[in-house]
């Protein structure tokens, strides 16, 4: 899933523009900016991060109208979580689906909590249900169907990473806290530098009719509107085309 940048020349009406700042909803969003401008993230003042007024969790609402083209937000790659330094940008994850080394990444960060340099990105984020978190009377829905053999492959993998977790982590980590932090994971995870998640990429709620696109150039995801954004509107982006993905991911 690679993603290249679809023009690097960009019109200058569509870079991102200087406006008056609204401030976030709460003070965890102001500090959470505070951390993007010291990880050099660049983005719109017409973005408001919230956890009010959106689709579920944390969300990105428009304060005016956005037009279609519009540079949103450029992220480098310090400020992608679990992008290894000699990463590149278009770099393949080295594990397949698996979410494992990002997962042991975040239970190591959130271990360190006030001192973890990535702590303000880490708050934002949202647990995600995916299929092997449900219970088993939902996990029985997929009987019979090509989705049951995934499941069962997938939480055969999950239970076999736990047991390695004794070599790489400093204290022992429940698995159910695995779990969680795999679903949370898996459900924001990108490929860009090997795998990584991204700010504003993670934020934004997926909708059936997103607004806007993640591109890459070599230094940089960029976010860019597909379409119109109404002012009070969510800002959205598309997230797996089958059910499938939602359990390989």
């Amino acid at each position: 899933m690679k993603r290249k940048i679809a023009n690097e020349n960009l019109n200058q009406n569509s870079e991102i523009k200087k406006k008056p700042r609204v401030e976030p909803h709460s003070d965890k969003f102001k500090v959470y900016e505070a951390w993007l401008r010291s990880r050099g993230v660049t983005w719109s003042p017409l973005l408001q991060t919230t956890d009010v007024g959106v689709i579920a969790g944390t969300g990105v609402l428009a304060l005016d109208f956005i037009p279609s083209g519009t540079v949103i937000c450029r992220i480098p790659k310090a400020a992608c979580f679990g992008a290894p330094a000699n990463s590149h940008v278009d770099d393949e994850p080295s594990d397949g689906d698996s979410q494992k080394r990002l997962a042991e990444l975040y239970l190591k960060e959130k271990a360190l909590g006030d001192e973890s340099d990535w702590k303000p990105f880490l708050d934002i984020l949202q647990p995600a249900q995916c299929p092997y978190l449900w219970s088993s009377t939902a996990q029985s829905w997929l009987l019979g169907t090509d989705l049951s053999p995934v499941l069962s492959s997938k939480t055969a993998r999950l239970k076999s990473e736990h047991n390695s977790l004794v070599n790489t982590l400093p204290s022992p980590v429940p698995y159910p806290t695995y779990l969680l932090a795999c679903s949370l994971i898996s459900s924001v995870l990108n490929p860009w530098y090997g795998g990584t998640l991204a700010p504003f990429n993670v934020s934004l709620n997926c909708s059936s009719s997103p607004s806007t696109t993640f591109t890459s150039s070599s230094d940089f995801v960029i976010g860019v509107t597909s379409r119109d954004i109404n002012k009070g509107e969510e800002i959205t982006h598309a997230y797996c085309s089958t059910r499938a993905d939602l359990i390989y991911r």
